[in-house]
């Protein structure tokens, strides 16, 4: 006999089930700035943003929100704008825990003290940043404030940020947080004419998967293109990495620099393609206890290849020229058919908990696509396959027709308009599916090096979270 739920109970269910408000925020909605939104809304709310540009800083204090951008990409320009809130911060603070931000791009934040962020980040829980454009601020998302705080950050772009105190501004700056899962990303060109300068991406995570992004310094003054500074856990897979000739530090790739504070100091590196135009320095320099596992990578340029940590394997790596790649400078960087990295890559295996094996390729811009194996793997972030067509830039967010000038009108909506970007967040594949490509590296306890692409869902990337914590933590 089926037992059923008396209608007084269904009932009492339907009451106390929290009823989440959608919040939108433009001319003629509910709510005519960003602001008024943020402090209207309640734990578990969704706002909608709707494109235009806006010019107002705001402060996010509920938790579990979901905020994001509709029909196109608006754009929160504060550029020459005085920031204030919490003495002058960033655009967007997130004070809210179990965040999700999606296809907005925030523009020029400047504070006093020279960190101002187009995102700070200080809530505590999961964040989700996905589809965006953080573009000419000091920092381009700063924050990360709890040891046990997870983010997942994919499909976005990160360029021109690094405007603040010089050499400690950066693209992507975060914290001491547990776990680091930035993928499909284009973090690229910082700030340049300010001296010394930041990286593309500095993560001080305890655990950090760095997956089939594109950090290219295209001519900005980076120092490092990617810093563990406290090393940790790290999976670097399927990246393409550029050291640009501006550049004015020589090292690609920093581990370990500021000490080692989390007990576990491993990093592995599998099919990365690695260009530096420097024309001398280091690949990867780091520092010990460090453990190295550098697999299957392209390693172009001049300069020494590993300098210092602990390297328990070095296996399949090439060091040709930029004559192996499609067209170096044009950052088609596929093998040439029958070039050295065709059909050379050796088994990646795995660390016993995640595999090492890339099942995914980076498509410009900010987009995700299967790795297409035909035999052997290839060495590098690319396989010898038909070129698909470019999506090419995001597309520019309109016009601001904003007649007034200066912080005084912030917090007023300059231009509702259309942006003209595609209502997925201008990507060439929607954003929010790169976690359903099998965005991060498996859990493989077997140690199979088997190839071949695994699909798994969002749900699966909590999961495998929570499950590489959870396994660490024993």
């Amino acid at each position: 006999m089926r037992a059923t739920l008396p209608l007084s109970a269904l009932a009492l269910a339907a009451l106390t089930t929290p009823a989440f408000a959608q919040l939108r925020v433009g001319p003629g909605e509910a709510y005519e700035t960003i602001a008024a939104a943020a402090a209207a809304a309640q734990d578990g709310d969704t706002v909608e943003i709707v494109a235009g540009t806006y010019h107002e800083e705001v402060v996010w204090s509920a938790d579990r929100l979901t905020i994001r951008g509709v029909g196109g990409r608006p754009v929160i320009d504060m550029t020459g704008r005085a920031l204030t809130r919490q003495g002058g911060k960033g655009i967007f603070i997130l004070d809210g825990a179990d965040i999700t931000l999606e296809n907005v791009e925030l523009v020029g934040a400047s504070v006093p003290d020279g960190n101002g962020a187009g995102i700070r980040w200080q809530g505590a829980g999961h964040l989700v940043v996905r589809g965006c454009v953080l573009r000419d601020n000091e920092d381009g998302i700063l924050g990360g404030n709890h040891a046990d705080d997870t983010a997942l950050i994919e499909g976005n772009e990160f360029v021109g940020n690094g405007r603040g105190d010089v050499g400690y501004t950066h693209n992507v700056y975060i914290n001491g947080i547990d776990t680091l899962t930035f993928q499909g990303n284009w973090s690229h060109a910082l700030a340049s004419g300010l001296g010394d300068s930041g990286h593309l991406l500095k993560t001080r995570a305890r655990n950090n998967f760095v997956l089939y992004n594109r950090l290219t310094a295209e001519g900005g003054p980076s120092s490092y293109e990617l810093q563990l500074p406290q090393g940790g856990t790290a999976y670097v897979i399927g990246n393409l990495i550029e050291q640009g000739t501006s550049s004015n530090n020589a090292t690609v790739i920093s581990i370990g620099g500021d000490g080692t504070q989390w007990p576990e100091q491993r990093v592995f590196l599998s099919h990365n393609t690695v260009v530096n135009r420097l024309g001398r320095g280091t690949f990867i320099s780091a520092t010990a206890p460090v453990e190295l596992d550098v697999v299957n990578n392209l390693f172009i340029g001049q300069g020494a290849l590993i300098s210092g940590g602990v390297v328990t394997r070095e296996q399949g790596n090439l060091t040709p020229d930029l004559s192996v790649l499609v067209d170096g400078a044009g950052y088609d960087w596929r093998p040439v058919p029958g070039s050295a990295p065709v059909d050379m890559g050796s088994a990646p295996g795995s660390d016993g908990a995640v595999s090492l094996v890339p099942t995914l390729e980076y498509r410009h811009p900010m987009a995700l696509a299967p790795r297409a194996v035909d035999g052997a793997l290839d060495v590098g972030a690319l396989e010898l396959v038909a070129a698909l067509p470019d999506a090419g830039p995001p597309e520019d967010a309109g016009q601001d027709v904003d007649a007034g000038s200066g912080p005084e009108d912030a917090g007023e909506v300059a231009d509702a308009g259309d942006a003209g970007a595609p209502a997925d967040g201008g990507v060439a594949v929607d954003a929010g599916q790169l976690a359903d490509a099998g965005s991060v590296p498996q859990p493989d306890s077997s140690g199979c090096s088997c190839r071949g692409a695994r699909d798994t869902s969002g749900a699966a990337l909590g999961v495998l979270v929570l499950w590489f914590v959870a396994r660490r933590r024993r």
